[in-house]
């Protein structure tokens, strides 16, 4: 079909991690794979002959109109689950009634020859029963916007070596570099000018929105390339015809095992006819529409995804076979489930819980609750005007007080942070003894959550009070040996802390979303009681806020700096500096979407001082391994008193 110089078409892209597990009864493991089958591959101008089992998850779609003539082939679609195809919106709607066509549809999977009396023998051909396409949709008043559909089928698609199908990404963006190339698949017109009646295949060059509104607009083109459009040609004549639209441009990648997948990122909307060029819609753009109307469509008979704030399944398996947790997944699937990283669980420290998609299509046993972890409530207004400000207990909720018996009496050792409601990750240097001991005896040390002020004799009516039961140093410590590496401890409380609105752990993230190691500079906070700009001792929890340089930033700072593989640094540019007295953690703030809530990240713990203005930090990720083991030993020490 043509409007007004503009040829449309779609390759429907879509991400596919979030929403649905392909959880086959066949062999067949996974989306988006490739069976080689014969290796006839004649080659035409601009395009190749594909073979039926190089793109399994493409089919044909055919309108009728009119029951005394037969369909007519229009567009093409992607498999994106066993009863849903993926097309473009153009390809299901009357301009002139302005909604979904009221004609009938069927789609045939499996299919290489176009023609609707050739049958091919592997297709499977179904009607279309439901269609949907966004609210926002109106054609050629709208410059082909929102040009995404989903159809439902009458029945299920049965998945094997040549129909299988292509994978989404959910969960993040799969990155196309500009210029790179991608590929498409469709029947349609070749530069014959004819409709080809064999599967074609070929590879056009990616341009970024930013980069096809710079490059290829005409006057009369460049109004269709709207906002959640990408574009994709060769000038050399290959691109996109009438007959390709609704088919997935695609890109390969690697997957955890590495077997190598592909993924549908864009969907073929319109092309200039004075160029080479197409538009293509953007899945990345519709994602929230494509995630809800997916889910709108899954069938009886599957376990939904666990759609929660605080929890997620993970290393989900069907019959030995890994699955997406992200999909419905078939009664009998197997998962893990644990705390999303802006929560934790309660004691003891469930690192996993053991559940299982059940025959009534719900996921049990799940866990009794995860806590918050990493909140900032501020119950004051009160901020006075200094450089290293005064901070109510409440801001910092993670931040505890670390105290040490002596000759003298209890006095005020270090700051730690609750990284889980029975335990505190701390400096090594604050509790390591030089001998063969190692550590200090455990009994000498005590713990202080919601603490304001520092001296051990003034007690909150919110403060707890614990005994450290043990203390946990990284083995490779030592302060005259190893120049601070492995600058790390947990002390393990005696009871549970209770936690609430100001008593919290700080978050970890575990999966590393933040990538501050990645940025050359990240501003973060640090509490503590350290020496304030007076050149004094604190008596109440003052905070600064701190700029995190990477290592090979760091080190270039000064020839006096040399630091260990698990260090970054930081510096504070105001000149308020850091002491012993704050020697504690470093969180960076990140506003989470899915809980609306900014959320406070511990990432490392304030070492030593490498330079005037420098200190270095022990990364606490670089120790991810090391601190879980703990926590395991944690947990099974617990099962072993009970």
């Amino acid at each position: 079909m043509v409007w007004r110089s503009i040829v449309v078409r779609s390759l429907l892209a879509f991400y596919y991690g979030h929403i649905f597990a392909f959880c086959s009864l066949t062999d067949i493991q996974g989306c988006g794979l490739r069976y080689r089958t014969d290796s006839h591959r004649p080659t035409i101008s601009h395009g190749h002959v594909s073979r039926p089992s190089d793109f399994p998850w493409h089919v044909a779609i055919y309108k009728q109109t009119n029951s005394t003539e037969p369909p007519e082939y229009i567009c093409g679609g992607s498999i994106i689950y066993h009863k849903l195809i993926l097309s473009a919106a153009h390809c299901v709607y009357d301009e002139d009634t302005k909604g979904i066509s009221n004609a009938t549809f069927t789609v045939i999977t499996g299919k290489f020859n176009r023609s609707w009396e050739y049958h091919d023998s592997i297709e499977q051909r179904f009607k279309v029963v439901k269609i949907k396409i966004p609210e926002a949709y109106k054609g050629f008043i709208q410059r082909y916007s929102d040009d995404i559909a989903v159809l439902s089928l009458n029945e299920t698609i049965k998945f094997s070596s040549v129909v299988l199908p292509i994978c989404i990404s959910w969960d993040s963006e799969i990155e196309v570099k500009d210029l790179s190339d991608v590929t498409v698949v469709g029947w349609g017109f070749t530069e014959d000018g004819t409709l080809s009646n064999e599967l074609l295949t070929t590879q056009l060059k990616y341009f970024n929105f930013t980069t096809c509104s710079n490059r290829f607009m005409n006057a009369g083109f460049s109004q269709y390339v709207t906002d959640d459009k990408f574009c994709a040609g060769l000038e050399n004549g290959t691109s996109v015809e009438q007959g390709d639209s609704g088919g997935g441009l695609i890109i390969p990648k690697n997957s955890i095992n590495n077997d190598l997948r592909y993924y549908i990122v864009g969907i073929v909307s319109t092309k200039d006819l004075g160029t080479n060029i197409a538009t293509f819609t953007n899945i990345n753009k519709l994602r929230p529409w494509l995630n809800q109307t997916v889910l709108s469509f899954i069938e009886e008979g599957y376990c939904p995804p666990l759609i929660s704030n605080s929890v997620e399944l993970t290393q989900c398996n069907f019959n030995g076979t890994e699955v997406d947790c992200k999909k419905p997944t078939m009664p009998g699937t197997k998962a893990k489930l644990q705390c999303k990283n802006s929560f934790h669980g309660e004691f003891p420290y469930p690192l996993y819980t053991d559940t299982e998609c059940q025959k009534n299509l719900t996921w049990s046993p799940l866990m009794d609750s995860c806590l918050e972890c990493g909140r900032r409530y501020k119950f004051n207004n009160y901020e006075p005007l200094i450089t290293y400000k005064e901070r109510k207990v409440s801001e910092f909720p993670w931040h505890v007080g670390i105290y040490k018996k002596n000759e003298e009496g209890i006095k005020f050792a270090c700051g730690g942070t609750i990284i889980h409601p029975k335990v505190i990750l701390i400096a090594a240097v604050c509790a390591y003894l030089h001998g063969p001991e190692r550590t200090s005896n455990p009994k000498d040390f005590f713990v202080v959550a919601g603490k304001y002020e520092r001296k051990w004799t003034i007690k909150a009516n919110f403060e707890q009070r614990f005994q450290v039961s043990s203390i946990m140093v990284h083995r490779i410590y030592a302060t005259d040996r190893t120049k601070n590496e492995a600058d790390i401890a947990m002390l393990v409380l005696n009871d549970t802390i209770k936690t609430s609105s100001y008593i919290m752990p700080a978050c970890i993230d575990w999966s590393n979303k933040q990538k501050l190691l990645d940025k050359p500079y990240v501003a973060g906070l640090i509490a503590g009681w350290g020496i304030t700009e007076d050149g004094v001792i604190s008596n109440v929890l003052r905070s600064t806020e701190v700029l995190m340089i990477n290592r090979t930033r760091c080190s270039l700072r000064s020839l006096e700096i040399v630091l260990t593989p698990d260090k970054w640094c930081i510096i504070s540019e105001d000149g308020s500096g850091v002491s012993l007295g704050d020697v504690g953690g470093i969180v960076f703030p990140k506003f989470e979407e899915d809980i609306g809530k900014l959320t406070y990240y511990l990432s490392g713990i304030l070492s030593n001082s490498v330079s005037k203005d420098t200190n270095s930090v022990t990364d606490v990720l670089y120790y991810e391994n090391w601190i879980k083991q703990i926590f395991m030993y944690i947990l099974n020490s617990v099962k072993r008193t009970k």
